[in-house]
């Protein structure tokens, strides 16, 4: 067995005799009844210490896919956290400024919308995202995550992987238009905001949003494609809200779409930075960028929670696409979802 591994396994053998320190359910995302720990019982953490026994080879070069040691302990963390949940790990990112950020996104709240949205209520919020005036119909979580958080701006030991002045960049799940936005406000005038949503109750939103915020919108187009790794087929889709995906015979369809065909097909003249958020098509919409990424470099930031074998595959995969990324792990929430890989080129 790898070290890391070994390490892994030790912690979560320590973790199941000891009990994490309260607050430590996101009752915002859970509610008041804990269904984060439904799942973790004793024949769920036998399963998935025997996936990561079955996957030692795979587990210790994801781990060492990554370019610091502050990733892997975090990869640790999370990991552990997804065998034996809340009862047994606090992670680090359960900080008082994390409960702190759900206080500062109340306070942007100026009233209720009519919409009724399934997980959360939805309600408007007025705010202020690096310096820029930001107005939105959303969620909490939205203001929370986007704007407070910055779920896709990393910056750590020198290394930033973000959207900055002048950057084209690619939004592949643009759901409610938060993500859109603080994008759009970090590039600038001169930047450009791509982004794609295939499901029509989430696409209206969006566009209300940017009706909101004009001078953001200017920056931004949306369409109304899946990104995946082949253009002009059909997806079904399932309106599970912000977390729907493909499913068969679902009620929705989608045209899909490939990055590099996007890119090519639509003449955009540069990718500086491409974010991936669409519920386990990550995979999939990477291999349909492979050829963006060979050209341009951009700086990555993809969501690695939706199937349970993301870490494992997408820090392969992008090293398999072009190997002279450098990866690092990031994650935004007290609970197992909201992790995200960057890279970027060296």
């Amino acid at each position: 067995m790898h070290q890391f591994t070994e390490e892994l396994t030790a912690f979560v053998n320590e973790a199941r005799g000891s009990i994490a320190a309260e607050p430590n359910i996101d009752t915002y995302r859970f509610g008041s009844f804990p269904q984060a720990l439904k799942r973790y019982d004793d024949g769920y953490l036998r399963e998935g210490l025997a996936f990561i026994a079955a996957n030692d080879d795979a587990v210790a070069q994801t781990a060492a896919a990554f370019a610091d040691d502050e990733s892997r302990a975090l990869l640790k963390s999370v990991m552990a956290f997804r065998l034996v949940g809340p009862r047994h790990v606090r992670l680090p990112t359960n900080t008082p400024r994390y409960w702190q950020h759900y206080e500062d996104a109340t306070a942007w709240r100026t009233g209720p919308s009519p919409r009724a949205m399934w997980p959360f209520e939805v309600s408007y919020y007025t705010g202020e995202f690096r310096g820029t005036p930001i107005s939105i119909e959303g969620w909490l979580g939205s203001v929370v995550y986007s704007f407070l958080i910055e779920q896709y701006f990393f910056d750590r030991g020198g290394v930033s992987i973000a959207p900055e002045p002048g950057d084209y960049v690619i939004d592949a799940g643009g759901c409610l238009g938060d993500t859109a936005l603080a994008f759009a406000a970090a590039v600038g005038a001169e930047g450009r905001v791509y982004s794609f949503e295939p499901m029509p109750n989430l696409r209206d939103v969006f566009i209300g949003n940017a009706r909101r915020n004009p001078s953001l919108a200017e920056r931004m187009e949306l369409f109304d494609r899946a990104v995946f790794d082949a253009s002009g087929n059909i997806l079904n889709f399932a309106d599970f809200g912000a977390g729907s995906r493909p499913q068969a015979g679902g009620p929705i369809q989608a045209q899909t779409v490939a990055i590099d065909d996007f890119v090519r097909d639509y003449g955009v003249p540069k990718v500086d930075f491409i974010k991936m958020d669409i519920e386990g098509s990550e995979r999939e919409a990477l291999r349909g960028a492979a050829q963006t990424i060979h050209r341009f470099k951009p700086k990555l930031a993809i969501s690695a929670y939706h199937r349970p074998d993301d870490l494992l595959v997408l820090p392969a995969l992008i090293k398999e696409i072009d190997p002279s990324y450098a990866l690092f792990f990031e994650h935004y929430t007290i609970h197992a979802e909201e992790s995200v890989i960057f890279a970027i080129a060296r």
